[in-house]
């Protein structure tokens, strides 16, 4: 893959500085994109020539955005306040609200995430070591799709896997 990867990038190809330390699925990521050429967004040309660089943070992965804790840490006190279901006085409780919160809280919550994202690239170095040490085993993309995960036809009772294991719920992403 490196040296695919190399080759391209002596053809006249834009490809990022230090790609020899990514992640192999980091690096199939960047072989996707050479082979399809997919165009480029606007907006992040328009981004880049003003010095600024467009972060896309993973779908459904709230935990890893700070501005989702922030939201819920003004949900929550919005909530604490609710003394009607007034949406207009929501509004100007949220207009109050809004302006207290504390540079130091939302430095907690990208230190957090920070620590997360770590903690993420960490087990996936782990995950990517082991699949390189153990060729036989493949791992399983399933671009969302079901998989057959049971072909013997065994029942399993619904609570018996607990698939809950998110740091937020459906109402907070």
């Amino acid at each position: 893959m490196l040296a695919w990867i190399q080759q391209q990038k002596y053809r006249g190809y834009q490809v990022i500085d230090g790609f020899e330390r990514l992640r192999n699925w980091e690096l199939q990521e960047i072989i996707r994109n050479l082979k399809t050429l997919a165009p480029h967004h606007k907006l992040d040309q328009y981004a880049r020539e003003r010095g600024h660089e467009i972060v896309r943070i993973p779908p459904y992965q709230c935990e890893l955005n700070p501005i989702e804790e922030v939201w819920k840490d003004i949900k929550h006190e919005l909530k604490k306040q609710n003394i009607d279901q007034n949406i207009n006085n929501q509004y100007e409780r949220a207009k109050v609200i809004l302006p207290t919160y504390s540079k130091e809280k939302s430095a907690a919550h990208v230190s957090h995430i920070k620590k997360l994202e770590r903690n993420y690239w960490e087990m996936d170095g782990f995950f990517d070591e082991f699949l390189t040490q153990n060729p036989e085993i493949e791992a399983i993309v399933t671009n969302g799709e079901e998989l057959d995960i049971n072909p013997e036809g065994e029942t399993y009772d619904d609570n018996q896997f607990d698939t809950n294991d998110s740091s937020c719920d459906e109402e907070e992403c």
